[in-house]
C-alpha cells in the first residue's frame, strides 16, 4: 500500500459562505457529531467499511477507494484501499468541492476537465479517473464520500455508476448500524442502573414498612395473651389497640406517598415538617431496635421539606446508631438540630464502632458495606443521600468526639416561594 503525504494546496473551488451555507454546514457537523464519526478515525479497522471499500475499487475496477467524512477543517478517512492516508485538508478536497451537488462527480479523464486538471488528487498522481458518490444520511445531509480512483482514464458503464450508488447507501447503512448499536448499549446500561435503583429503592421500602409492622405484630401479639385472661384489663389493652393502629396508619400512609413519589418522579414534595413528632413516630416504630439505647433528643427545629424523605433519613440514622455499637455495650444516640448560614442541619452521633476516613465517601455508594457484621443491604445512607440532593443539600459523616460516628445530614432552609408551594400543596 502507499503511503501519501497530504500538501496542503490553494483550492480551486470555495463553496460560497453565505447563510444558506453556512446553516448546511452547521447540521451536517451534528450529523458528524451524532454518527460519532470522529471516534472512529483512531479505531481499529471496521471490516464493514474495509469490505465496502474494497467492493467499490472491484465494481469499478480500479486500484484505489476510500471511504471518508469531511469535518469543519479537514477530510478524514474511515477505510481506504491501495493508498494510506489519514487526512486532507477540507479545502484541498475535491469531494467536499461537489459535496452539495447532490449528483456523484464521475470523471474518465480528471486532467481533460478543466475545472479538475489542478486538483489535489492530479497533484498528488493519485487519480486521473475519479468517482466520488456522496453519503447521504436518511434525514438527508451529506456527511462525506465514496471515492474510488485509478492513475489511468477509464469508462464507466450505467451499471457500475449504480452499484457505485448501492454500495454508498450500503456505507451509510453501516454508519446507522453502528448508530442504533451504540443507542441501544446506553438504553441498556440505563436500564441496568434504573434496576438496580428500583432493587434499592424496594429494599428500602420493605426496610421502612418492617419497622411499623413489627409494632403492629408486637401490639397484636401482646393483645391476644391478655384477651386469653379470664378477666381481661382493656384499659391496659386499649393503648396496644391505639398503637398497633398508629402503625397501620404509618405503613399506609407510606405506601400512598411511596406511590405519588414515584408518580413525581421521586422529587420532594414540600410540607413543614414537624421534627419532633416525627422522631417520636420513628422511635416508637424502631422500639424494638431501640430498647435498652440511651437515646437524647434535644429539642428539634421544623424544616420546610418532602415528610416522607425526611422521615426515611431519620428512620435510617437511628436504626444505623442502633445497630453499629460496641460489642457488649447498649447504643449511647444523640439527635439534634442546628440552623447554620444557609442549611438546616440534622445530626445523629452515637458512640459506635464508628467509620474509618477511608471509608467515610464510600458509605453512600450503593450497596456499599463496610461491616459484613452487621445486617443490611447496604441501601439505607444511599437513599439518604439521594434525599439530600433532592433537596438541594448534602450529607457526611465524621468521627464523634471519644469515639463512634456523627452523620450529618444539611439541606437549605425553605425560601417564601418553597413555603407558599408547601402551603399550595398541604
Amino acid at each position: 500500500m502507499n503511503s501519501i503525504d497530504a500538501p496542503s494546496p490553494t483550492p480551486r473551488h470555495t463553496p460560497e459562505l453565505d447563510d444558506d451555507h453556512l446553516a448546511r454546514e452547521s447540521r451536517r457537523a451534528a450529523e458528524i457529531e451524532r454518527y460519532y464519526l470522529a471516534s472512529l478515525v483512531d479505531a481499529e479497522p471496521r471490516r464493514d467499511l474495509d469490505g465496502l471499500a474494497r467492493l467499490a475499487a472491484r465494481v469499478l475496477d480500479a486500484p484505489m477507494a476510500m471511504i471518508a467524512f469531511i469535518d469543519d477543517t479537514h477530510l478524514r478517512t474511515l477505510a481506504t484501499v491501495g493508498f494510506d492516508l489519514a487526512t486532507l485538508p477540507k479545502a484541498a478536497s475535491l469531494c467536499y468541492e461537489v459535496l452539495y451537488d447532490g449528483e456523484p462527480l464521475i470523471c474518465e479523464d480528471l486532467t481533460a476537465d478543466p475545472r479538475y486538471a489542478h486538483s489535489t488528487p492530479v497533484e498528488l498522481g493519485l487519480a486521473r479517473f475519479y468517482a466520488s458518490q456522496q453519503l447521504v444520511t436518511p434525514s438527508g445531509e451529506p456527511i462525506g464520500s465514496l471515492c474510488v480512483f485509478d492513475p489511468e482514464p477509464h469508462h464507466v458503464d450505467e451499471g457500475q455508476r449504480e452499484a457505485l450508488r448501492e454500495l454508498a447507501d450500503r456505507v451509510v447503512d453501516a454508519l446507522e448500524l453502528e448508530l442504533r448499536t451504540r443507542e441501544l448499549t446506553a438504553v441498556v446500561g440505563e436500564l441496568r442502573r434504573s434496576n438496580e435503583a428500583l432493587a434499592a429503592f424496594a429494599s428500602q421500602v420493605s426496610h421502612d414498612l418492617r419497622n411499623p409492622l413489627a409494632v403492629l405484630s408486637g401490639s397484636l401479639e401482646v393483645v391476644d395473651e391478655m384477651l386469653g385472661d379470664p378477666v381481661p384489663d382493656l384499659e391496659r389493652t386499649r393503648p396496644l389497640v391505639q398503637r398497633a393502629h398508629r402503625s397501620v396508619e404509618r405503613m399506609n400512609q407510606l405506601i400512598s406517598d411511596v406511590l405519588g413519589l414515584a408518580e413525581v418522579g421521586g422529587g420532594p414534595r414540600l410540607a413543614h415538617v414537624d421534627v419532633d413528632l416525627l422522631v417520636t413516630e420513628v422511635r416508637e416504630d424502631l422500639a424494638a431496635e431501640l430498647a435498652g439505647a440511651d437515646l437524647s433528643v434535644t429539642r428539634l427545629a421544623p424544616v420546610v421539606a418532602d415528610p416522607v424523605q425526611i422521615r426515611v433519613v431519620v428512620q435510617n440514622l437511628l436504626s444505623n446508631a442502633a445497630k453499629y455499637t460496641r460489642p457488649g455495650e447498649q447504643a449511647s444516640i444523640r439527635v439534634s438540630t442546628a440552623l447554620r448560614p444557609g442549611w438546616w442541619r440534622l445530626t445523629v452521633s452515637d458512640r459506635g464502632r464508628g467509620v474509618d476516613h477511608v471509608d467515610r465517601s464510600r458509605i453512600f455508594e450503593p450497596f456499599a458495606r463496610v461491616d459484613e457484621t452487621v445486617p443490611g443491604t447496604g441501601v439505607g445512607l444511599t437513599t439518604c443521600r439521594r434525599v439530600a440532593l433532592a433537596h438541594g443539600g448534602r450529607m457526611g459523616v465524621e468521627e464523634t468526639p471519644g469515639g463512634g460516628a456523627t452523620v450529618w445530614f444539611e439541606i437549605p432552609p425553605a425560601g417564601p416561594s418553597q413555603i407558599a408551594a408547601a402551603r399550595r400543596m398541604a
